[in-house]
């Protein structure tokens, strides 16, 4: 399993829209990444540790089954990328992460 996490970093006089990132771009990626995409969940930053300020703004998750998947869903991002302006003034941080297998079962 592979995921996709785009953070964007909470910056002094950053603009975020989180409803349009919820109603219009989100949906976009699910349309642009089928039929490779598994899953994806958004997230809105409410606070850091012990209450300080949110490091982020908001994350989102991409899950796909393997780098494979991930690659050619992401070849698909050019009018995903081009949206971006219409929801942040802020740069997207993204990193690539592959599932480490388990030594405990949670649950």
């Amino acid at each position: 399993m592979v995921r996709v996490t785009v953070a964007y970093p909470a910056k002094e006089g950053a603009t975020f829209d989180h409803d349009y990132y919820a109603t219009k771009h989100m949906p976009l990626c699910a349309e642009k990444y089928a039929p490779y995409l598994k899953k994806m969940q958004a997230f809105k930053g409410v606070a850091g540790p012990a209450g300080s300020p949110a490091p982020f703004l908001a994350t989102c998750h991409f899950w796909f089954d393997s780098m494979g998947d991930m690659g050619k869903a992401l070849a698909n991002s050019e009018a995903i990328m081009a949206d971006i302006p219409n929801y942040t003034s802020v740069q997207p941080r993204v990193v690539i992460e592959e599932a480490l297998p388990l030594a405990v079962t949670v649950g």
